[in-house]
């Protein structure tokens, strides 16, 4: 017989993956997810074949297309007749960074359909994230595509739970204001795990790099760390709040380790570099209430 301590864990992993299967029966998550595996794992993956990958699921086709009308990818709104020409123009790695961009906002949008929870509020942090943890891998010379993988699904788990939940979210915006409590401490109360631990499970089940699953399991711990991936993640994370990216939560995100910033090695220069960086991608995706 289980001890009532593994009983209690056995519980916690079925909730997490009941979450997990939830969101995965969402045709557009599932169909998404199937072709954003191989180009997330992939980061030299040609245009021409992200076009295949993409036109099949026309959710994620139409958001690429969408996104660079309002100029959500590019200084300006571009169009084009389809979207070979589109990746055509620009160059590979720019490609690759916008199939996932939007690949995050084809399965965010219809899990968050039913919740108190503003998809381009969601995604505006996620941008935010991802631009200010490019900014970190280009100043320490190392390459961005983990890093920006990381930074755009970090808050998966937030989507997941509220989807499944959407009432109890609701409730969660309400109870945090006003108060010091966060987010993942209600979570916690409630669930007896967070929106962190549903995240990694759901980015496994999609079979991301370890680097984002593990990022996205630890992104509020105020923990020092080793892994730059992960470092890059919390503090910027914790930034986006600062500059009003907050999905609409109170306290969403927990203090950084204070030495997590000098261990990583980053000077001033690149820190303020970081910053412009996340408030420009939070203003670009500010465009997506319009798309």
């Amino acid at each position: 017989m289980l001890s009532k301590s593994a009983q209690y864990t056995r519980h916690n992993e079925s909730e997490i993956r009941s979450a997990v299967f939830s969101a995965l029966d969402h045709k557009t998550v599932f169909n998404t997810i199937s072709k954003l595996s191989t180009i997330v794992n992939n980061e030299l993956i040609s245009p021409v074949m992200i076009t295949r990958l993409v036109v099949p699921t026309p959710e994620f086709e139409s958001n690429i297309r969408n996104g660079l009308r309002a100029g959500i990818y590019s200084p300006e709104p571009i169009d084009f007749a389809d979207l070979r020409q589109a990746f055509a123009s620009f160059d590979q790695p720019t490609t690759w960074e916008i199939a996932v961009t939007a690949g995050l906002e084809s399965i965010v949008r219809p899990l968050l359909s039913r919740t108190v929870i503003n998809p381009m509020e969601f995604l505006r942090h996620s941008l935010a994230t991802a631009a200010g943890c490019g900014a970190i891998a280009d100043h320490l010379g190392l390459p961005r595509a983990q890093f920006i993988v990381a930074g755009l699904y970090h808050n998966v788990g937030l989507a997941v739970m509220a989807n499944k939940k959407p009432d109890t979210y609701a409730n969660f915006i309400d109870s945090l204001s006003g108060t010091s409590t966060t987010i993942a401490e209600l979570e916690n109360a409630e669930f007896a795990f967070t929106h962190e631990d549903v995240g990694s499970v759901f980015l496994m089940a999609a079979t991301f790099p370890d680097t984002a699953w593990k990022s996205a399991t630890s992104h509020h711990s105020s923990e020092n760390t080793n892994d730059l991936v992960a470092a890059a993640v919390r503090v910027c994370a914790n930034v986006a709040h600062q500059i009003g990216c907050t999905i609409g939560f109170a306290n969403g995100c927990s203090k950084i380790h204070p030495a997590l910033i000098s261990n990583m090695g980053i000077t001033d220069f690149a820190m303020a570099d970081m910053a412009q960086r996340m408030s420009t991608a939070a203003t670009q995706a500010s465009k997506l209430a319009h798309t």
